[in-house]
């Protein structure tokens, strides 16, 4: 395989969500090939070229309030590298935006949209680049429009030290995702049990392994997953009028789709299937960071 001579920058926040795992992911694994990869930090993300200096007063202020509470996230990706300082050699950089991104807040010539999640800039045209290389995660988070060759990579990263089961007792009560469905309209007004939406990891599985139900109104999510594999029966909640396909290609295993007893027997009985992919769960990241890898040589090193 041809070596790719360009530096790669991610835009990253920490590591207390699952697309910001999958980021530090690619950077690791970049590294295990040999390229000179780092992770940027921000948490300032509806950037404008209009008003450069807000942007930048906000990632000074966000930059400091992470360096304080840096220490409290558990770092799942362990090898990878930092960026500090917010500037690139624009000839040289490949610059990897997550789909969250607007702008190009780092001016890079060579930009990369990795969809971690459908375009929300759908009908927005200063979102991204017209030269901008589109790359997503899942074919449901595809952008057809954006990327019609669908470039998909799907890199994985799993903590087996954290993320088990440790209650194999009876279990009662309730807990919640919300994420990123934050502004549906039929979120309950009160929960009966904890969102672990904010919380540490080592306090997500605590409580997975506690309640019996989980409840997520974020439909696309691993953390249903998580809830699985500790002992927890996950239940996604579907939008009204939207059914499984609206989001993903295949029924998952392990994981109810819709809070009726043929959806939550089908979960509890597939559980074992849920915990054999889970086990494999990183077989496939050498094939598709070489694939990531020569999509890259192939738009900027001609």
């Amino acid at each position: 395989m041809k070596k790719l001579t360009k530096k790669v920058v991610i835009l990253s926040p920490r590591q207390k969500y699952g697309g910001s795992i999958v980021l530090h992911t690619l950077c690791q694994l970049l590294l295990e090939e040999g390229i000179d990869a780092k992770i940027f930090f921000t948490g300032v993300y509806n950037y404008s070229s209009k008003n450069k200096f807000k942007y930048w007063i906000r990632w000074i202020l966000w930059t400091l309030e992470d360096i304080i509470t840096c220490k409290k996230v558990h770092k799942i990706v362990k090898k990878y590298k930092r960026k500090i300082l917010p500037f690139i050699n624009k000839k040289n950089t490949i610059v990897i935006y997550p789909d969250v991104i607007y702008g190009n807040p780092l001016h890079a010539k060579h930009v990369v949209r990795y969809f971690l999640y459908p375009n929300r800039f759908k009908d927005d045209d200063l979102a991204y680049g017209k030269n901008d290389l589109f790359i997503a995660y899942r074919k449901k988070f595809n952008d057809y429009d954006l990327n019609p060759n669908e470039y998909i990579v799907n890199v994985h990263q799993f903590d087996t030290e954290i993320y088990k089961q440790t209650n194999f007792e009876d279990r009662t009560g309730n807990c919640y995702i919300i994420r990123k469905g934050r502004d549906r309209t039929d979120l309950p007004k009160e929960f009966d049990g904890p969102i672990i939406d904010d919380l540490s990891e080592k306090e997500k599985v605590k409580i997975f392994n506690k309640c019996k139900y989980c409840y997520s109104y974020d439909t696309n999510t691993f953390y249903t997953s998580i809830a699985g594999l500790c002992g927890c029966i996950p239940i996604v909640m579907l939008e009204e009028g939207k059914n499984i396909y609206d989001y993903t290609e295949k029924k998952p295993s392990g994981i109810a789709y819709g809070n009726t007893k043929e959806e939550i027997e089908y979960a509890i009985n597939t559980r074992k299937d849920l915990l054999e992919r889970l086990n494999n769960f990183t077989n496939g990241n050498k094939d598709e960071i070489k694939k990531f890898i020569n999509l890259l040589i192939e738009k900027f090193e001609r």
